[in-house]
């Protein structure tokens, strides 16, 4: 009865323990990412009234926001430029985070700036040039 008692108790241990090993891919992130803090999303937040000119090499396929995100779609295995706000004439590089196939930028920047060696991409928000 003890080694029956005994297999159910390691079992039941082994299960436990393989349950701690396995985390949610949220809390994956924000250990990655301790900067990163997740935020609601819903369908009518997404702005798509963004332009790109430049370089089409480095250019992402598509560019949208919410009001305090910026996702950059680009080709699989695409190498991604590095990515600056542009305020004032003046650049500010930009941590980002990876949501395959998009890349994510935290903040509400009206313009932004791709760059790879002497190659360049512009990507500005349709609305924000209207009040310029």
């Amino acid at each position: 009865m003890t080694g029956i008692i005994r297999f159910f108790a390691s079992v039941l241990l082994v299960g436990m323990l393989m349950g701690c090993a396995t985390q949610p891919e949220w809390l994956v992130r924000k250990r990655l990412y301790p900067e990163w803090e997740v935020s609601n999303r819903s369908v009518n937040q997404y702005s798509f009234d963004w332009s790109l000119h430049g370089d089409p090499d480095i250019a992402p396929l598509q560019v949208f926001s919410t009001g305090n995100e910026i996702w950059l779609q680009f080709e699989p295995d695409a190498s991604i430029p590095a990515i600056f706000a542009v305020q004032q004439g003046a650049e500010k590089p930009l941590p980002y985070y990876r949501n395959d196939p998009y890349v994510v930028i935290k903040g509400n920047w009206a313009e932004l700036s791709l760059r790879a060696g002497n190659r360049l991409v512009r990507a500005r928000h349709w609305q924000e040039n209207n009040i310029r």
